[in-house]
């Protein structure tokens, strides 16, 4: 793991999780939100079709407070059934009132990469226990 110092705040970068699963996937939206244990295949490669999907909530909350909820649900799709589903939601809220903060974006990007790496975790947790279909 890789620690990167950029003044005040911190990064963490690690090596991107193992791809579990390739085939065709029905998502409409930016690829850095895609979870990276699924793979974009003409034709299913592992035996199901993927569907990724997730909504966004954002504004302010209250005076003073922003606030993003991003919500995700990605489904393994065989023989016309969903045999597989994860989902995740990551909440952030951020005080305004005190300085410089993060603008809306800022924290919708940061919401939508937490629950992409939810869903990594959360399929590499089946992987290991075998509950894959």
């Amino acid at each position: 793991m890789l620690l990167i110092a950029v003044g005040c705040s911190s990064v963490t970068t690690s090596e991107p999780p193992p791809v579990l699963y390739r085939g065709p996937i029905a998502y409409e939206g930016n690829k850095e939100y895609l979870p990276r244990t699924i793979e974009a295949a003409a034709f299913d490669v592992s035996g199901v079709a993927i569907r990724y999907s997730y909504d966004v909530k954002q504004g302010v909350i209250a005076s003073g407070i922003n606030g993003v909820r991003a919500t995700a649900t990605l489904d393994l799709i065989s023989e016309q059934k969903v045999k597989r589903s994860y989902q995740a939601t990551r909440s952030i809220r951020e005080n305004t009132w005190f300085g410089r903060t993060e603008t809306l974006t800022i924290l919708r990007r940061r919401a939508l990469i937490d629950v992409r790496n939810e869903i990594e975790e959360q399929m590499q947790k089946d992987y290991a226990g075998e509950k894959f279909p």
